[in-house]
This record gives C-alpha cells, sequence and structure tokens, in this order.
C-alpha cells in the first residue's frame, strides 16, 4: 500500500497522533472549539478508529485525517466552512466524503474529513412531470433509484459501486453525467440543473 508522508507525536497520554503537527494541532484544536461555540449539531470523531476507517477510499492511497465530523444538516456544513476559513493564517483543510469509492483518493486529507453519508443522505422532494428530484449529497445512488422506480424514473449513471456511491460523491467526482456545479469561493449554495439556488441539497435531472 502506497501511504503519504505525516507527521507523528506522542502525547503525555502516549496517545499517537499522526497527520498533523504541533502547530497543526493548536490550530485544530481552535478550529473545533469555534465550531462547537457556533452551534454545530453533528459529531466531532478523534479517535483513532474513526479516523482509520476515513483514512482509505477505494483507491490505493491511505492518509490519516486529524478529525472526521459527521454534520446533522446544512447549516452545519455552513458553520464547517465558517470556523474553518475564522484563521486566514492557518486555514483547515476540510475533505467532503460520501461512500468513499473514489478510486483516486478524492475524499483522503491530513486535515478534516467531512463525511455526509450519516445524516445527509434524505430524499427531500421529487418533481415527477419536470423530471427532477433534490436530495442531500449522502443519498446513496441504488437509494436513489430504488425511491424512482415506482414512478418510471431512474438516475442514469451506472457505477459499480451504487450500492455504495453517493450522489454527492458522484457529482464532485464527475461521475454523474452532465450535471453543471456552480462554484464560488466563501459562499454556498445548491446546483439546481446549473442554476445556484441555496445549501446542501442538489436538485439533478433524472
Amino acid at each position: 500500500m502506497i501511504t503519504a508522508p505525516t507527521m507523528a507525536k506522542v502525547s503525555d497520554s502516549g496517545a499517537r497522533h499522526v497527520g498533523i503537527s504541533d502547530p497543526g494541532e493548536q490550530a485544530l484544536s481552535r478550529f473545533l472549539t469555534g465550531l462547537l461555540g457556533d452551534g454545530y449539531a453533528g459529531e466531532v470523531a478523534q479517535d483513532v478508529a474513526s479516523r482509520l476507517v476515513s483514512a482509505t477510499d477505494n483507491s490505493i492511497y491511505q492518509v490519516l485525517p486529524a478529525a472526521v465530523l459527521y454534520p446533522r444538516g446544512g447549516e452545519d456544513i455552513n458553520r464547517i466552512v465558517r470556523a474553518a476559513r475564522s484563521d486566514p493564517q492557518r486555514p483547515i483543510a476540510l475533505s467532503p466524503r460520501g461512500g468513499g469509492t473514489g478510486t483516486n483518493g478524492q475524499s483522503l486529507t491530513r486535515g478534516v474529513v467531512v463525511d455526509v453519508s450519516r445524516h445527509l443522505n434524505r430524499i427531500v422532494s421529487l418533481d415527477v412531470v419536470g423530471r427532477t428530484v433534490v436530495v442531500e449529497p449522502g443519498v446513496v445512488l441504488d437509494q436513489l433509484n430504488e425511491y424512482l422506480k415506482p414512478y418510471g424514473l431512474f438516475f442514469p449513471p451506472t457505477v459499480s459501486t451504487a450500492t455504495r456511491a453517493t450522489i454527492g460523491g458522484m457529482v464532485a467526482t464527475d461521475a454523474s453525467g452532465k450535471v453543471r456545479i456552480p462554484i464560488h469561493s466563501g459562499r454556498v449554495f445548491r446546483f439546481e440543473a446549473g442554476h445556484r439556488s441555496d445549501l446542501m441539497s442538489a436538485t439533478i435531472p433524472i
């Protein structure tokens, strides 16, 4: 297995922290303190087991993150981004993660993994006439197509990891067909068939 270079430290308690240096640990602590102070409602995992789960995907790489976040809603995503950008001198690297099915290490980071698969996995609404469905990024492809099946509809991209691949991850890695994603530094909004709108749900053509 090919591993990315990491930095290691042994704390007074003997616990081994891999992937973040002393200044980085201080920045991480400030980030998490600010995040929780801003009303973040999701979970924060810094234990080795949780970090190891997010250290690999479907690629040959292994990169141990400093922490893993499990946001509960769109506003939690806003809070995470605000906290990560609060210190311009030492911003926190964020890496969104869905099903971890990427083959090029796209979701791996030595910073903070934002796992949307645990809570952001709801199908919000369906427009049968317009053939669009609004989903959260953690919705799995097979889950979506099972929901659409009674209406005679399906989300066309076919991937071998359909039982695990999330819609958010498919869009992020260009494995979802011709869907345009507006990107704007420092702001968040959803993509809607090529038009910018709100946050953390996606309207996709089916």
